[in-house]
């Protein structure tokens, strides 16, 4: 059948929404289906754990728990919680206390390394200028071997031989207590 709409004149106008109401739907979360209900309806189940009856309800603890269908959490229960959270918490902490243990061992090691890198090029550097030393000294024994005329050394010669002299000893020495912590 057809049917004929009636013309926008004698449509009733519907009435205005008055400034102080708030508008039909201004709540609804979903679709005109429902679902905003619904959904409203889970949310009140999962907060209140699907019981009516309020938190406290009862004055035993127990029973208020078991009444709303909420899990009874004893002061023992929460103790062994907040020690195994103390112990997870130690087991990370020691954790990284072995790394960086590790790192500072990996590090000093380096160091090491490089010092004795450095000392044994300081011993290197000592023991050719020992030889250095040597072969000057064995350049000038053949010359004094021949049978010379005593010669009177001026006060810069005496110097320069007590240094030479000095120096070797010093090299002696270190060498000789190659232990030692010095330059």
């Amino acid at each position: 059948r057809d049917v004929e709409e009636p013309p926008a004149a004698k449509r009733p106008k519907a009435d205005p929404a008055p400034s102080n109401q708030i508008p039909l739907g201004f709540f609804d979360y979903g679709d005109d289906d429902g679902s905003g209900e619904q959904a409203a309806a889970t949310t009140e189940k999962e907060a209140g754990g699907g019981s009516a009856l309020p938190e406290g309800f009862f004055d035993d603890k127990k029973k208020d728990a078991d009444a709303r269908g909420v899990e009874h959490i004893t002061p023992e229960m929460e103790f062994e919680d907040f020690q195994k959270s103390i112990r997870k918490d130690l087991e990370v902490q020691e954790k990284q206390v072995e790394i960086e243990e590790e790192d500072a061992a990996v590090v000093r090691e380096q160091e090491l390394a490089f010092e004795q890198n450095q000392r044994l090029d300081t011993v290197s550097r000592l023991k050719q200028r020992q030889e250095e030393l040597k072969a000057r000294k064995a350049d000038k024994t053949p010359n004094q071997a021949a049978p010379k005329k005593p010669k009177i050394k001026s006060a810069t010669e005496e110097a320069v031989d007590s240094d030479e002299d000095s120096d070797e000893e010093e090299l002696d020495d270190l060498l000789n207590d190659w232990r030692a912590k010095r330059i």
